[in-house]
């Protein structure tokens, strides 16, 4: 059954580099990825087409790195791991364990594979788009990662600074779980986040904020539905500011909102002509 069904049970490994990423993953995917130094790739490949299952690792021994959307996994002085399971059908794709790990050396040099990060998701196929879209996911960090991790998600370098810790859920188009940043730096508007809260309830993500733009200081908070699927409607937002220097203030501001357009219009994100709003209220001491 070679030519109709063909049933694969193997193993393949190498050395992973930027024209192997070129070749075998497509133009939008491969175009924000690139890796360097010596990483090695394998894989175990079992079942019968279109029905696989596949477990791939890859190591990134010290001095290799890897980057996404602008966010370079760093610790290149470290040993590190991925790896995952999944499973493919026609209409599915099943990630299962997908794991990062560290190799961490403690005060008496014995080395140690430490957990950093984990999660999951499925993704399903539109048959109309021919694209997989996300149906769920989970994802948790275990231990803190650089905030530039995010710019993977936002499909822009615009963080540059920072440490993110998260336990976040996404089902049916909703968020379930915590999200928490600190020291985050966002050059292209002279801002410092210091802390950054994100929370979740059955109907509500809220977002609460203490930053420092330019020469101000502004506390916020902003309660948005949770569905992600829908264009955003915040219910509510806040704004307090101990301190304003309104002119640069409105220069960052301006500065940012360039940025992020240019970021809508090269991303799928959806259209935000209908964005609403309800209510809200600022404060100025």
């Amino acid at each position: 059954k070679i030519y109709t069904k063909p049933y694969i049970n193997g193993y393949i490994t190498g050395r992973l580099a930027d024209d192997l990423i070129k070749t075998c993953l497509p133009e939008n995917i491969s175009g924000k990825v690139s890796v360097s130094g010596d990483i090695n790739f394998s894989a175990k490949i079992k079942g019968q087409y279109p029905n696989l299952e596949i477990k791939p690792e890859a190591v990134l021994y010290p001095g290799a790195d890897a980057s996404i959307s602008g966010f370079k996994l760093g610790d290149s002085a470290d040993k590190r791991v991925f790896s995952a399971g999944i499973n493919i059908s026609e209409n599915n794709i099943d990630i299962k364990n997908l794991d990062y790990y560290k190799y961490i050396t403690t005060q008496n040099n014995t080395v140690y594979p430490a957990l950093f990060a984990y999660g999951s998701g499925i993704l399903a196929l539109d048959k109309e788009t021919g694209i997989y879209e996300p149906q769920s996911g989970y994802i948790k960090i275990e231990k803190t990662l650089p905030a530039k991790v995010l710019n993977i998600f936002l499909d822009k370098h615009l963080l540059k600074q920072g440490t993110v810790t998260c336990d976040l859920k996404y089902e049916n188009g909703k968020l379930n779980g915590v999200l928490d940043a600190k020291n985050i730096d966002i050059p292209i508007a002279d801002a410092v986040i210091k802390n950054i809260k994100l929370s979740t309830d059955e109907n509500d993500i809220t977002v609460r904020l203490f930053s420092f733009m330019n020469d101000s200081v502004i506390k916020s908070s902003v309660i948005f539905d949770n569905d992600i699927k829908k264009t955003p409607h915040i219910d509510y937002i806040k704004l307090e500011a101990d301190k304003i220097d309104a002119v640069k203030l409105l220069s960052s501001l301006s500065n940012a909102g360039e940025a992020f357009n240019i970021q809508l219009k090269e991303s799928s994100l959806q259209d935000l002509s209908k964005f609403q709003i309800e209510k809200g209220s600022i404060r100025i001491d």
